[in-house]
């Protein structure tokens, strides 16, 4: 059985914020052991991974990179996906201002890949927007931005003004 965490009695403002970030890394990383087919755990699990990893910690980068293999291997097109899509945007914006252009590309290309949803949402339509516009604003790329269309073709934009 899962005990929610005994509450800190610390003010964030006198705890450092790389000791705070690590402990909910660790938080979540015990959390999707004992959880592992809990995909929101996973998905946050990797983004705390992402988040905390210094520039020369390979361990937590192909930590982070192996739990979004694990979301990419069991994906279902299910309720599930919208939440992986919207975590999915917000890596997309990390690694753009981080200046990883290449992980930022791999995001893109992971989202291009998938063309039917179960579930149309709101959620899923702006996650599907939002990410190309990222990749190609944030890099100053006018006249990529200027040739996007609307993926996946056959999701109904027009239910998502």
């Amino acid at each position: 059985m899962l005990r929610p965490s005994k509450p800190s009695t610390k003010k964030a403002d006198t705890i450092e914020h790389r000791t705070r970030a690590l402990a909910y890394e660790q938080a979540l990383e015990r959390l999707t052991s004992q959880v592992p087919d809990d995909r929101e755990a996973t998905i946050f699990y990797a983004l705390a991974l992402n988040a905390t990893a210094l520039p020369s910690d390979k361990t937590s980068r192909a930590s982070a990179e192996a739990a979004r293999e694990k979301l990419s291997t069991t994906h279902q097109q299910g309720a599930g996906l919208y939440n992986a899509l919207h975590a999915l945007d917000y890596m997309m914006y990390g690694y753009l201002q981080l200046g990883q252009d290449g992980a930022a590309k791999r995001v893109l290309d992971e989202i291009l890949a998938i063309h039917k949803l179960d579930v149309e949402n709101f959620a899923a339509a702006y996650a599907f927007a939002a990410i190309p516009a990222r990749y190609a604003l944030e890099r100053r790329q006018w006249a990529e931005a200027a040739q996007l269309t609307l993926h996946p073709r056959d999701l109904a934009w027009q239910r998502f003004p």
